[in-house]
């Protein structure tokens, strides 16, 4: 698990995280803080996501959209350009959707004061983190060839040792905010159903 998380931060250089200060005006540690808790937080979103009827379209997403220039391009991720239907930045905007709706707001508030820089700045990063773990995740679906069932298991299998690198604070506060009441009598294991997580979760997304 550490591994995963070790090999999606080394994606984003530290000539990044200079850019990324200087053009957010930030300083490089609050950027670095907050990069270190956002990967966690957007992975441990999947991982709730991994067990909800919403997966499939997440998957859809994940399988469809790897290497596509992210890691050549993560600067471009910064830009309040126009967004296009096709351009990463949609793609990555997307996914946020997908992962946290209309809770995001919530989540950048909270890192936002834990790293001690501006919301604006920390939605910046988001838009930088998404398509990283968009490219990782993408690549281990091709080169292990994962069906949806398999990511579904391979993420919800990651679940506890992510939570493990969350501040307890925000743990809690994905956990209130992502997950509905009834599912937390439920998640202590998974169910399945033709080789796919049954929605352990019973209740719809929030």
């Amino acid at each position: 698990m550490f591994q995963m998380l070790n090999d999606l931060k080394a994606t984003i250089p530290n000539s990044l995280i200079s850019e990324a200060a200087d053009t957010l005006v930030e300083r490089e540690k609050s950027i670095d803080l907050a990069l270190n808790v956002l990967i966690p937080t957007c992975l441990y979103g999947l991982t709730i996501k991994s067990s909800s009827h919403r997966f499939s379209q997440i998957f859809k997403t994940l399988s469809h959209r790897r290497n596509l220039g992210f890691h050549n391009q993560l600067d471009n991720f910064l830009s309040e350009d126009e967004v296009f239907f096709g351009d990463p930045r949609e793609v990555t905007q997307r996914m946020k959707s997908d992962i946290f709706g209309k809770k995001m707001d919530e989540i950048l508030i909270f890192i936002s004061e834990y790293a001690d820089i501006k919301e604006g700045s920390t939605a910046a990063l988001v838009n930088l983190v998404c398509p990283v773990i968009l490219n990782y995740l993408g690549n281990k679906i091709s080169d292990e060839n994962m069906n949806a069932a398999g990511m579904s298991v391979f993420l919800f299998s990651q679940k506890y040792d992510i939570e493990g690198t969350l501040p307890n604070d925000l743990e809690d506060l994905l956990s209130s905010v992502l997950i509905h009441p009834e599912t937390k009598r439920q998640q202590k294991k998974p169910c399945f159903l033709f080789g796919f997580f049954d929605d352990i979760f019973k209740g719809r997304d929030n």
